[in-house]
């Protein structure tokens, strides 16, 4: 098969040379690994930049030390140790804005990411983001979200992943089982 050359940034193939030398490969070798990957994920796909954002996001996240934790858990532990809940909660709400700005740094669309890291940071919570003209809306709604601990811990993590975008929220409503918070973007 003939080769083909594709022009790339001189400073990519540095990097691509590095991590080839740390890996052991050559450089043709790393890059049509990456590529036949990149080809067998991708294959048949329409949303190629949302799978993109998305490694990027969930690779800011594992960088950083997040891991996901069941919510049936989750809640139990926030309940057997209550008087720990608060240091809980604010530890990992305070993981939730590092990935959000590591994420934000990294260019990733706003609404995008803030779905994102939310949907990963609370698994098993629907949550659900309403794009308006000027203001947008996340509802996370859960029988899990049914204790005072569990609800304070969803809405403390969603409004640092807001935080770190510099959005404002405007309301903040936390019933049993659900948690209703509109904010505006920073233009």
């Amino acid at each position: 098969m003939p080769r083909r050359l594709i022009p790339v940034k001189e400073e990519l193939v540095h990097e691509l040379a590095a991590i080839a030398k740390r890996t052991g490969l050559t450089l043709t070798e790393l890059t049509e690994t990456i590529l036949k990957h990149a080809a067998k994920t991708l294959r048949g796909r329409d949303d190629i930049a949302e799978i993109l954002a998305d490694s990027t996001i969930h690779a800011d996240i594992t960088r950083l030390g997040g891991t996901p934790i069941p919510l049936q858990t989750l809640t139990k532990i926030l309940q057997q140790c209550s008087q720990q809940a608060q240091t809980i909660t604010k530890e990992t709400a305070n993981l939730a804005r590092l990935i959000a700005l590591s994420t934000k740094a990294r260019g990733i669309e706003p609404l995008k990411g803030i779905a994102t890291i939310t949907k990963t940071m609370l698994p098993n919570i629907p949550v659900d983001i309403i794009e308006g003209e000027q203001e947008h809306q996340i509802i996370a709604a859960s029988p899990h979200l049914s204790t005072p601990q569990t609800t304070q811990y969803a809405t403390e993590i969603i409004k640092a992943i807001l935080e770190a975008y510099e959005a404002t929220i405007t309301t903040n409503e936390t019933t049993k089982g659900l948690i209703n918070i509109k904010f505006k973007l920073k233009t």
